[in-house]
């Protein structure tokens, strides 16, 4: 379900009243105290907080107006109880006994929101070039308008003025007469406004002396036009002679939209009859079958449509650029181009939380849960930007590429999993609405907290399988040599004289035949060769230790146990306990026999572990 402005901001709402032009402002104030009065009498003390009325100004959405003929009423409501009537109820409840009300000329509802949305759901300009076309179009709209289900309280900014009488010179009489038409159009002046005929300085203020007739309560036209002017034979000729008059209605104001004038026209929305595209839908349609009866006039469509598509705009612009910072970002960290978009994977998996989530709640798809949907792309690429920066760390320690990945995901799991846990928790109670509901920042939290709760399970899975597809494998670097690789060419050499002489080996090394003869010494030493190869010091440390355990006297199987702890901390962080057990199969070694290069090589490793750690710890 999309209902784009699906809140409820305040609990208040005007009703406008419009008396018909030339009424006096004590008519309108006496219309606008019965008003209140029915609106005193139809809500109940527990509803209402407080009425009051202003004569001679009215607010509306596209401004503010004056004038004896307008007034408005505004309602202020107690907060919402489980229970209580909605705003749409309580205006309906209103709308016929006021509509009985003898005397405005239309009463509508303005229910007052700070936005967004601005404007009302419906609202559209009737645009063209001849106002009396452009008037013929707005009421056939109006009707249309009416005929629509769910559209209520259909007004326009169409605003009548006061009454106009044009006056122009008739050359003829004036002519005929021996008048200079100078000095009769100085007279209407001096009748209407008056003349500036001198300038004076009182207390350094420059005032004008203003000469007009003597000013009079004109009941009619004919009374302004009897007045006389002279003739120079002594007579006088009535103003009536000598002027063409003309009588109608003027136009208060004059609006323009793209270099056209236009009227508004605009409606309120009943939201659990019909949505705003439905409703906007419907009324194009109306006017495109009668669009060709005003060939002068075209509609543009704003209100709500505007704010939507200004809002989802900004909004896409927003999330690119974020995403764009994003991804520069983590390439300048992770020094590649193809692993922030692993990052940016995490994002689409908590989309998919958003919409279950908001399935779930029986919340619509709102701009509110579409703000927190922004928001939640660069909480959900957290858990991924973890996950990522422990397994470069241990592809840059010569690990490879599956086991970077897995160990990764195996020591960040618990660290992934409460991070997130515990920002849910912080806003779980906001999106139930726990202590009260907030109709504003409800959907955010709501979409914050099932999209993270997605995107943190699916990112521990699919993650790691981009990062095996699209990260590179590395070459394992060998910082010592593996079992079976000769420590040094001299090493090498050695061995292959001692081979040729003859010489006999020590009862250490002629008992490791012997020993792997047996099947579960042998499984263990070939499982350690082949986890050590291949980094999986864990395996290699368990086999290793093993062996030196139940074969203490036998140097290799001690020499391979000190190696394999020493290339897990290679490869891994500094643990303590490893230094300790790789220290004591060292010393067992160098006891078991004469010191050899692998010896030698294992205890540099050894120290320069320890000044790493001591960098570490510093």
């Amino acid at each position: 379900r999309v209902d784009f402005f699906a809140t409820d901001f305040f609990r208040l709402f005007y009703v406008n009243v419009e008396m018909p032009a030339g009424t006096s402002l004590e008519k309108t104030s006496e219309t606008l105290n019965t008003v209140e009065q029915v609106v005193r009498r139809q809500l109940s003390t527990d509803e209402l907080r407080g009425v009051v009325n202003y004569a001679g100004q009215q607010s509306t959405d596209q401004g503010a107006y004056k004038g004896a003929e307008r007034g408005q009423v505004f309602v202020s409501l107690t907060a919402a109880q489980k229970g209580d009537r909605s705003i749409e109820e309580i205006i309906d409840s209103l709308r016929d006994e006021l509509a009985a009300i003898p005397g405005p000329k239309n009463i509508s509802f303005l229910r007052r929101r700070t936005g967004p949305p601005t404007a009302k759901a419906v609202s559209i300009k009737v645009r063209g070039d001849d106002i009396n076309e452009i008037r013929r179009a707005v009421v056939a709209l109006e009707d249309i308008l009416a005929l629509t289900p769910g559209v209520g309280d259909i007004v326009n900014d169409d605003t009548t003025g006061g009454m106009e009488l044009r006056l122009q010179l008739n050359p003829d009489t004036i002519t005929r007469a021996g008048l200079n038409p100078a000095h009769v159009a100085r007279t209407v002046h001096l009748h209407a406004d008056g003349e500036i005929v001198a300038s004076m300085q009182h207390m350094g203020e420059k005032l004008d002396v203003r000469v007009r007739a003597k000013p009079a309560q004109l009941q009619d036209i004919d009374d302004f036009l009897s007045n006389t002017i002279g003739l120079e034979d002594g007579g006088s000729v009535p103003l009536g002679e000598l002027l063409l008059h003309e009588e109608r209605t003027t136009v208060s104001n004059i609006r323009r939209y793209n270099f056209r004038r236009a009227v508004t026209v605009e409606s309120s929305l009943d939201t659990t009859v019909t949505d705003t595209l439905t409703a906007n839908s419907l009324i194009r349609e109306g006017w495109e079958q009668i669009s060709t009866q005003f060939p002068g006039v075209s509609l543009d469509f704003s209100g709500e449509l505007d704010d939507i598509r200004e809002s989802l705009a900004a909004m896409v612009v927003l999330f690119v650029l974020g995403l764009g910072l994003v991804y520069l970002i983590l390439g300048t960290q992770f020094k590649s181009y193809s692993q922030p978009f692993i990052v940016l994977a995490a994002i689409p998996m908590a989309f998919i939380g958003v919409v279950f989530g908001l399935f779930v709640s029986a919340n619509p798809i709102s701009l509110f849960t579409l703000y927190g949907t922004v928001a939640l792309a660069g909480i959900a690429a957290n858990d991924a930007i973890v996950l990522m920066s422990t397994a470069n760390r241990s592809l840059d320690r010569g690990c490879s590429t599956t086991l970077a990945i897995v160990r990764a995901a195996r020591r960040r799991f618990v660290p992934i999993l409460i991070t997130s846990i515990t920002t849910m928790a912080g806003l779980f109670s906001l999106a139930i609405g726990l202590g009260g509901e907030s109709l504003t920042w409800g959907p955010v939290a709501t979409a914050i907290v099932w999209g993270l709760g997605f995107s943190t399970l699916l990112t521990m899975f699919v993650v790691p399988l981009t990062f095996l597809i699209f990260v590179p494998r590395r070459a394992t670097q060998v910082l010592i040599p593996l079992p079976g690789q000769a420590s040094s060419k001299i090493l090498a050499i050695t061995e292959q004289v001692r081979g040729w002489l003859g010489l006999t080996l020590s009862a250490n090394e002629s008992n490791l035949g012997d020993l792997l003869a047996r099947d579960d010494y042998l499984a263990h030493y070939e499982a350690g060769l082949a986890a050590l190869s291949s980094d999986d010091t864990g395996e290699a440390i368990k086999c290793f230790e093993y062996l030196a355990e139940k074969e203490p006297a036998v140097k290799k199987f001690n020499i391979l146990a000190a190696q394999a702890l020493v290339r897990h901390m290679q490869i891994f962080e500094w643990d303590v306990g490893y230094r300790a057990r790789c220290a004591r199969y060292l010393n067992r070694a160098k006891e078991l026999g004469p010191i050899d290069n692998m010896v030698v090589a294992l205890e540099k490793a050894c120290i320069e572990l320890d000044k790493t750690s001591e960098g570490m710890l510093q």
